[in-house]
């Protein structure tokens, strides 16, 4: 990894779009291989890169906020990955449609960090919004439809609401079966 970096910042420099899309590569290389403080570094330049590049506003810097915010959401770090899902949200409402997936992927994800919280009524209202961007797609992304499906399962099972429960984990289970998640 670190020898394609410096054939990209000898190309192009240290500050360069290639250069932050080449740390996106490499953070998502080291997430796959759980070595999450190299995934937040490589993350992390890529979000000052695209800030100085765009001038704080392109929808390239949520999509890097976000892939820091997943790192700090495996490693636990739940206040920062949902201040980091919550800004990618805010900042992708200034450059994507509501409906994108990169928006709906963020909501699925912070929905997911306040239920972990176990900050359900908050968790309920972001999983519903994620909930209702994912229904309205023709073919929603399985990973995604079949997680928010069993966050409100879940919340449904914590305010005793089995019938509520059921219709979700359903959901979630053919979701699951869907071909290609």
């Amino acid at each position: 990894m670190e020898r394609a970096l410096a054939i990209q910042r000898r190309h192009f420099g240290d500050v360069h779009p290639r250069v932050a899309s080449a740390l996106n590569e490499c953070g998502l290389i080291a997430l796959r291989a759980a070595r999450l403080e190299e995934a937040a570094g490589c993350f992390q330049r890529m979000v000052e890169i695209y800030r100085e590049v765009y001038e704080d506003r392109h929808y390239c810097i949520p999509i890097a906020l976000s892939n820091l915010a997943g790192v700090y959401q495996e490693l636990r770090q739940d206040t920062r990955a949902e201040s980091l899902f919550r800004e990618a949200i805010r900042r992708y409402g200034d450059t994507l449609e509501p409906d994108h997936p990169l928006v709906r992927v963020a909501h699925v994800r912070l929905g997911d960090v306040l239920l972990v919280q176990d900050r359900v009524g908050e968790a309920e209202t972001i999983n519903l919004t994620a909930y209702g961007i994912l229904s309205g797609q023709s073919s929603p992304p399985p990973r995604w439809f079949s997680l928010v499906c069993a966050n409100l399962a879940t919340i449904y099972e914590k305010w005793e609401q089995p019938e509520k429960a059921a219709e979700f984990r359903a959901c979630s289970s053919s979701a699951e079966a869907e071909p290609g998640k």
